[in-house]
């Protein structure tokens, strides 16, 4: 949330113009997509999103990836079991009452309840 506050701002104060446009995006925005896309490997991958993150100027990088990434692979792992959250606990390597925690924390509740 905090990106998109600070990418905002950069807008309002940078934009020559009252509609935005592709190029006034910083050069970072513009770029990063396409080269993430492009390697298909996810550390380089990473790698990408940590230095735009350090770029912008970001803190608590670690946390907000951790989040990311948690996220992601228990909504894939919930997802190819069919929701069975047992079954996705031990593909993850964790508890049951671990796995139901996380998604709590991580208000995965509504995603896997849609």
């Amino acid at each position: 949330m905090r990106q998109l506050e600070n990418l905002c701002h950069w807008l309002t104060v940078m934009t020559p113009t009252q509609q935005i446009e592709i190029a006034d995006l910083p050069q970072e925005w513009r770029e990063a997509p396409a080269t993430v896309a492009a390697s298909g490997d996810w550390r380089h991958a990473l790698k990408q999103q940590v230095a735009l993150a350090l770029q912008r100027g970001d803190q608590h990088i670690l946390d907000h990836l951790s989040q990311q990434f948690e996220r992601t692979l228990i909504s894939q792992a919930l997802q190819y079991t069919g929701g069975r959250r047992i079954e996705a606990a031990t593909l993850l390597g964790m508890g049951r009452n671990t796995l139901t925690r996380k998604i709590q924390e991580l208000g995965l509740d509504a995603e896997i309840d849609a």
